[in-house]
């Protein structure tokens, strides 16, 4: 099976669904990861430039823990939802044609996590449309989509969890590998690590992450192709 992680920032895609991403490797699936933007804004010590080229670099240590092929499209944060935005995550999508999608719950409070949330889930049925112009082709598949919860997990209950117990630790080093972010904010892994016990406990694990699927009545979702 082929699954897509689409995140907005580097670490976004380890933090939220690093354990399930972990899982899906482990069991043969073939993993590949899409991160939107370089990450250039967010940062007190650091020029864009330079800040874009540490983070990328950062995320491609992570993914390979994961041993993920990772997309790249360099946008700069706060992207807007425009038609160049759109052709691009279009063409990410075709790019890894994928059986099931992670990505970012539309109504998360974050403008980047936002956008792309909503482009996802409108995106899905041009997938298949000649007429829409990309590097790689149309694909035939109508992926099934998964949003990850926000940061904090405000408004958010999950649907479905998957327990990340045994992946916990891999999850830790992937997370570790963002050293710009663990050096900016003094309670990035504790936060990360008490939202895992969170829904761990909702779903009786000692870690899990927790997702809601995207409904529709073109793409109906499908809670067994969670691992």
């Amino acid at each position: 099976m082929n699954v897509l992680a689409i995140g907005a920032h580097p670490d976004d895609i380890d933090i939220y669904a690093g354990g399930t991403m972990l899982r899906y490797a482990e069991r043969g699936d073939t993993v590949k990861f899409c991160v939107v933007t370089s990450g250039n804004i967010g940062h007190y010590d650091y020029d864009r430039a330079e800040l874009a080229a540490k983070r990328k670099a950062e995320q491609l240590n992570s993914a390979a823990v994961a041993g993920a092929e990772t997309l790249f499209l360099g946008m700069d944060e706060r992207i807007v939802d425009d038609n160049p935005t759109r052709d691009a995550i279009v063409n990410a999508i075709r790019w890894a044609d994928p059986d099931v999608i992670f990505t970012h719950w539309p109504d998360d409070s974050s403008v980047d996590h936002h956008v792309i949330g909503t482009i996802v889930k409108q995106a899905l049925l041009c997938l298949k449309w000649k007429n829409q112009k990309t590097e790689y082709p149309p694909i035939s598949k109508l992926p099934k989509v998964f949003f990850w919860e926000p940061n904090g997990g405000f408004h958010y209950q999950p649907e479905q969890y998957v327990d990340i117990t045994d992946q916990m630790e891999r999850k830790r080093a992937m997370l570790a590998c963002h050293k710009s972010q663990v050096e900016l904010e003094q309670d990035y892994m504790h936060a990360i690590e008490a939202m895992g016990m969170y829904r761990g406990l909702q779903a009786g694990y000692a870690y899990a992450e927790g997702f809601k699927a995207h409904l529709s009545f073109e793409n109906p979702p499908d809670y067994k192709l969670l691992p």
